[in-house]
C-alpha cells in the first residue's frame, strides 16, 4: 500500500535500507571484535626465549633488589610477577610459589614474632620452588639468578648433653 510520504515503493526501500544497515552493523562489529581480540592478543608468549629475556633484562633486581620502602617492595613483587607471566609451563608454577613467599615476606610487621615466623616458614616451604627456578633459568638462559635467601629459623634449638660426656656419680 503507497504512502503520500514515500511514493509505492517506499515500505520495499525501508527494507532494504534495514538490511543494509543491520549488515553494515554487524560487518563493522565484526570487524570491531576482530580488531578487539587482534589487540587483546597482548598475551604474554611463554617460551624459554621470552623468558630468557624478560630474567635477563630484570636480573639486576631479581639478584640485588633495592628494597628501602613499601613501594620498591610492591615494584620488586610486581618485576616478579611479569617473569612469571612469561615463564614457560615447566617453571610458571614455581614463580607462583616464589611471588607467595615473597608477598608473605611483604607483610613482616618489624619486632613481630609472629610475622616473622610466618614469613620464616613460607621461605622455608618455598626454597624448593626457588631452586627450581634457579636450576631451569640456569640450564634454560645460562643466568644466574642467585641462591634463595635462607631463612632464619624462629626455632632455638636446646643443647643437650650427650651421656658419655656426663660426670659420673661415684669419680
Amino acid at each position: 500500500m503507497p504512502t503520500p510520504d514515500h511514493g509505492p515503493r517506499a515500505p520495499r526501500f525501508v527494507r532494504e535500507t534495514r538490511v543494509l544497515a543491520t549488515t553494515v552493523v554487524a560487518i563493522g562489529a565484526g570487524i570491531g571484535i576482530g580488531s578487539i581480540a587482534a589487540g587483546c592478543s597482548d598475551t604474554p608468549e611463554r617460551t624459554v626465549a621470552a623468558y630468557c629475556a624478560a630474567v635477563g633484562a630484570d636480573l639486576q633486581v631479581l639478584m640485588n633488589p633495592a628494597i628501602a620502602t613499601g613501594a620498591d617492595i610492591d615494584a620488586t613483587i610486581d618485576r616478579y610477577r611479569s617473569i612469571a607471566e612469561v615463564a614457560p609451563a615447566q617453571v610458571e608454577p614455581e614463580w607462583q610459589r616464589v611471588i607467595e613467599v615473597l608477598e608473605t615476606a611483604a607483610t613482616v610487621i618489624p619486632g613481630d614474632q609472629a610475622s616473622l615466623e610466618l614469613a620464616n616458614q613460607a621461605a622455608l616451604a618455598g626454597a624448593p620452588a626457588y631452586v627450581e627456578v634457579q636450576q631451569y633459568t640456569q640450564q634454560q638462559c645460562a643466568l644466574d639468578v642467585g641462591t634463595p635467601p635462607t631463612p632464619t629459623n624462629p626455632v632455638t634449638a636446646t643443647t643437650v648433653v650427650p651421656p658419655t660426656t656426663l660426670p659420673t656419680l661415684g669419680g
